[in-house]
């Protein structure tokens, strides 16, 4: 119970409480960093309140279907029946944790395991509406196809009651042959197949035909798994690249290995790849750009045209993007250069040929990008001498690393190039190299933060502060204090629903903004005073003071009591050794 005075203006912020048969019962909020003295009583004379079990209940579903359902099925009292009209803000959501299995699939839907849902199969022969599905198995991954009549239709796999894997499609069970550790949490869509990275290698497998496995390991796989690191999978313009990245003490793979045209090739010292890789960019091109670690913990970059000659460039696309350099708004200049440093080599032809029309900015913008021919650099940005640490790997392939010597950010190529360090890299596929923000970064420390991304939003954890939003130049908390221990961000599914888990995977944070929050919350309303201070009574009601004493109690305003003591601040009240004996509990 508090109070809020600015000059002669005086706030109450009134909370109601409902209770079961009983009227509101307002209390007084405030706002100054003082010691809270003790919520308001319910008067003595309020009527007794039938017992809390006799609350009443709906039938719970005995076979949920759905996350609202499951919810209700698991407790019958819960608040509501469907879903709001409007999604609440992200702090009045509901935050739900469920003790079963949830799987967030490349879709967005989410997959419930229950023993009441449904039978896997027959649900996904009626993929009927919404985007959450409670079934009885344990679904690791969902593959999504869009079928010849314009339907999109999906493929599951879970976990075997026999052991290993299945796949599982409305017509047949295809129990997955090879006993691997696959990686499901990385796995990945390519048209009809599946992209799934084990703990040494790499597999393709196709939902037409299951059983057949093309697998490539990418180092020996009798060697010692607690020192190598996981595989990471790209795609390129024509297939898919895979290696094991050296950082951080584990050993990586030797070069990398490709899949195209229905096999795999080894990318490997005899072709011209480094021995040691630390990330690999695919460019619009078919160029490959490497980041290749040295002894002493600094980064060289090296270049090679892997599918160059099989790519096909789009020149009016790219003269579309040169015309956008000397747009008259900022941010689609930026977006347009952005997205031309997503190409390599193949497309300098095509600059050469278009500089000598366009405006001085732009020229400029293009002779940057042209320079990358003598000196490569990962767009604008050139990395200083210095040790270059992985900071934090992600689920897309990408990578965020710590540069220690900081990097050298081009402006033009008229114009000095900016110094930034230290500087914190985004190498992620599908967006351009970045330098994140400073506002983000400059709290940062390298193996302190857990970095995740999740389409174009960063998410930071840490054990003080849970998991953190960062939003335009803040970061937002998404957790409340008893919940830090969902540590793991998931991502945000197709309803706009927030996922979070434990390490374990044993538990699964849910906010869920189409829910109200079963937390009990209480109703606020703010009574604004223009004149005189407001404040409490020793009976905990709240009280203001423009002539005299007016009381709000649960029923109206009136008089004090002759009994009745105003305070406006909490050092008005009297200690508790003067308090009378009869004052209540």
């Amino acid at each position: 119970m508090s109070m809020r005075k600015s000059g002669r203006v005086g706030t109450i912020v009134l909370v109601v409480l409902i209770v079961s048969g009983i009227g509101a019962a307002l209390v007084l909020h405030r706002k100054q960093p003082q010691q809270v003295a003790d919520a308001p009583h319910n008067p003595a004379t309020a009527p007794a309140t039938a017992p809390a079990t006799t609350a009443p209940t709906r039938p719970a579903p005995a076979n949920p279907r759905d996350l609202l359902s499951l919810l209700r099925a698991n407790n019958p009292a819960y608040p509501t029946t469907q879903e709001l009209d409007s999604p609440a803000t992200y702090e009045q959501s509901a935050h739900l944790i469920l003790k079963q299995p949830v799987y967030l699939c490349p879709a967005g839907h989410l997959w419930i395991t229950d023993p009441r849902g449904s039978e896997t199969r027959s649900l996904l022969a009626n993929l009927s509406g919404g985007n959450s599905h409670v079934v009885n198995d344990q679904i690791v991954f969902v593959h999504w196809q869009l079928s010849d009549s314009g339907k999109w239709t999906a493929s599951a796999v879970r976990k075997s009651p026999a052991g290993g894997f299945d796949l599982v499609q409305p017509k047949r069970t295809t129990h997955l042959p090879a006993n691997r550790k696959w990686l499901w949490d990385l796995a990945m869509i390519w048209d009809d197949k599946i992209v799934v990275p084990t703990d040494r290698g790499v597999s393709i497998l196709s939902v037409s035909d299951p059983a057949n496995e093309s697998y490539q390991p990418l180092v020996d796989e009798s060697r010692d798994g607690a020192a190598l690191s996981s595989p990471v999978c790209l795609f390129d313009v024509g297939g898919v690249i895979a290696w094991m990245p050296w950082e951080l003490g584990k050993t990586g793979s030797n070069g990398a290995a490709r899949f195209a045209n229905g096999k795999w090739t080894r990318l490997e010292e005899a072709h011209g790849w480094p021995r040691k890789i630390l990330q690999l960019i695919p460019l619009l091109d078919g160029s490959v750009l490497q980041l290749i670690p040295n002894d002493d913990g600094s980064l060289r970059l090296q270049m090679s045209g892997i599918a160059r000659q099989t790519a096909k460039i789009d020149e009016d696309a790219i003269a579309k993007l040169v015309g956008q350099l000397s747009d008259p708004d900022q941010v689609n200049r930026d977006a347009a250069y952005e997205q031309l440093t997503r190409y390599g080599p193949g497309i300098f032809p095509i600059l050469q040929k278009l500089q000598e029309n366009q405006p001085p900015a732009a020229q400029g913008r293009i002779g940057e990008l042209l320079q990358s021919e003598l000196k490569l650099t990962l767009g604008p940005i050139t990395p200083e001498p210095g040790k270059v640490t992985t900071a934090a790997r992600l689920r897309d392939g990408g990578v965020v690393l710590y540069c220690d010597g900081g990097v050298s950010m081009a402006r033009g190529s008229s114009e000095k190039p900016v110094l930034i360090a230290p500087a914190w890299l985004s190498i992620r596929p599908g967006y351009a190299v970045q330098v994140l923000p400073s506002r983000m970064t400059q709290d940062f420390t390298p193996g302190k933060q857990r970095l995740f991304a999740f389409k174009s939003e960063w998410i930071v954890g840490d054990d003080a502060q849970g998991l953190r939003w960062f939003v335009g130049n803040h970061f937002a908390p998404l957790e409340r204090k008893a919940e830090f221990r969902f540590s793991e961000f998931v991502g945000v599914d197709a309803h706009g629903r927030w996922i979070m888990r434990t390490p374990d995977k044993s538990r699964t944070l849910i906010v869920d903004p189409n829910l109200p929050d079963p937390t009990p919350r209480l109703p606020v309303w703010l009574y604004t005073q223009q004149d005189g201070p407001v404040g409490w009574t020793n009976t905990n009601w709240p009280a203001v003071k423009p002539n005299g004493v007016a009381v709000l109690d649960e029923t109206a305003w009136r008089e004090p009591t002759k009994d009745e003591q105003f305070y406006e601040h909490v050092g008005d009240m009297p200690s508790p050794t003067t308090t009378a004996s009869t004052a209540p509990a």
